[in-house]
Order: C-alpha cells, then sequence, then structure tokens
C-alpha cells in the first residue's frame, strides 16, 4: 500500500513538474554577432614615411559592442541600441585592426626619421534614419599624425553610404564606410609632406 501511494505521489510531482516547464519562457536566444567581414586583399601603394599606428580612441558610447542607431523622423537626439544584434568587438577595435592591416599593406621602407605615429579617434559609427523606409550609415573619424620632431597634422574624415532601413542595412554599410575613412587616411598619409611637418 505504501509503495502504491509512493508511486502515485511521484506520479503526481513529475505531472506537476512537467506542466510548470511548460508555463516558463524559453531562454532567450544569443544575440547576433557581426564584424566589418574579410580583410581587404588588394594592397594600397607603399606610403612615403613609416607610420605607427598608436591608438584608436572613442567617446565611451561607442567603446561597447552596441550597433548604434538614430531616427531622425522622431527624436533626433537619442541614439538606440539594436536588441539582440552586436558587434563581436568594440567598434574601434574592428577599425584599428582594419588599419594596421593597410597600414602593413602600405610599409614604407624608409629610414627611421621619416616616421610618424598616427592617433584616430572614432567620432561617429551609426545608422541613420530619415524616415521608417529611408536610412544611410555615419562614420567620421579625426586623425592625428605627429612627425618624429614634434610635427602636428590634424584632419576629419567623414563616410556616408545610403543603407537598408534594417538592423542588416547597419550591419553590410556601417564595415564599408569604415573601409572607405581607412582609404581616405590611408590616401591623406601618401599625400603628406613629412619634410613641412
Amino acid at each position: 500500500m505504501r509503495s502504491v501511494l509512493l508511486i502515485g505521489l511521484l506520479t503526481g510531482l513529475l505531472t506537476v513538474g512537467g506542466c510548470a516547464s511548460g508555463l516558463l519562457p524559453e531562454p532567450a536566444p544569443p544575440p547576433a554577432t557581426f564584424d566589418f567581414g574579410p580583410l581587404p586583399d588588394a594592397a594600397p601603394a607603399a606610403l612615403p614615411l613609416r607610420v605607427r599606428l598608436e591608438a584608436v580612441t572613442a567617446p565611451s558610447w561607442l567603446d561597447g559592442l552596441d550597433i548604434y542607431y538614430r531616427r531622425l523622423d522622431e527624436q533626433a537626439g537619442a541614439l538606440r541600441p539594436y536588441a539582440r544584434n552586436q558587434w563581436i568587438a568594440p567598434a574601434p577595435e574592428l577599425l584599428a585592426q582594419r588599419l594596421r592591416h593597410r597600414l602593413a599593406q602600405a610599409a614604407a621602407d624608409a629610414p627611421p626619421e621619416r616616421t610618424a605615429d598616427l592617433e584616430i579617434e572614432l567620432l561617429s559609427f551609426e545608422h541613420v534614419f530619415t524616415g521608417p523606409d529611408d536610412a544611410y550609415v555615419l562614420a567620421r573619424l579625426r586623425a592625428s599624425l605627429e612627425g618624429s620632431d614634434g610635427g602636428l597634422l590634424r584632419r576629419e574624415f567623414e563616410a556616408r553610404r545610403p543603407a537598408d532601413a534594417s538592423v542588416r542595412g547597419a550591419t553590410q554599410e556601417l564595415p564599408l564606410a569604415a573601409d572607405e575613412l581607412i582609404r581616405d587616411v590611408v590616401g591623406w598619409l601618401r599625400a603628406v609632406d613629412i619634410d613641412r611637418m
């Protein structure tokens, strides 16, 4: 008799447990992560000076993994992160990886006195909506180049590209905007006259 009661009690507990587990929410899937895609293969022309990338910095809000968008048609001053989508590393880190790669490809065989230190500040990296179905991506940076004698050059660069009005537009076009900025920075470095810095 006691064993029958015990079996009945266990059966009842298992039934209740099964029902309760059906009431609990499913755990959320992990967020989708994105990088900037494969590194470009085509090497740029050699630079006339050696360039050391000292740092790529950014405002604190850009130093995380969030992919940001802005709705100019709703609240222009609000930057919002896409839910359940993020970069695999902070955008400044991904930009630095690609820029170091390009600088290595364009490395100059120049004497030590023709060396300059490059610092990059990423100022903006966002997906901008002008309406529910219209958007573009915007990336801006400031480059500072210091020669071995202490001379300093600064320049700001901006890349703006049309993009789908969805997170897919952000993850596809922001890396292309980053590559465009890098091309412009390398082109600027190629035109620098280090002797006049």
